[in-house]
């Protein structure tokens, strides 16, 4: 069986190569947007799993599911693999969401036996009121 620790969504997700160590920057939180379809032209998604026994398989295929208000955008299947491990991390990064209007936005992780989402929502700002011509003098 696996277990999810973490699944965070952000602009950048960064690897430090001499420490191993995640750096997360622009989390993804609820936020607003002067007009839809939004194009976020990166987002990044990390999933922190463990295997519960070790006697649980070492690779194994997951599902990362991006939805807005309930209809699914995008979905992609990735390798999952504890090479030994107890646990491991899976970072994704895609290139380009469009987000069709305002409301929940939800990423869905699944492997397994084991589901987890990660959801925040975008508003329309106030409208954009051009602005006004001149008058014409007295």
């Amino acid at each position: 069986m696996y277990r999810s620790k973490q699944l965070l969504c952000a602009d950048r997700i960064m690897r430090d190569a001499n420490d191993n160590s995640i750096a997360v920057i622009g989390l993804f939180e609820d936020s607003t947007a002067v007009s839809f379809p939004l194009a976020i032209p990166r987002f990044s998604i990390i999933w922190l799993l463990e295997r519960t026994e070790l006697t649980d398989p070492v690779a194994t295929v997951g599902n990362i599911i991006l939805s807005s208000n309930g209809a699914q955008i995008q979905s992609f299947d990735v390798g999952i693999d504890f090479q030994g491990g107890k646990s491991t991390r899976v970072i994704l990064v895609v290139g380009g969401v469009f987000v069709p209007g305002p409301g929940t936005f939800v990423v869905t992780a699944n492997a397994g036996n084991i589901t987890d989402t990660y959801e925040f929502s975008f508003e329309q700002s106030a409208q954009v009121i051009p602005p006004q011509q001149p008058h014409p003098g007295p």
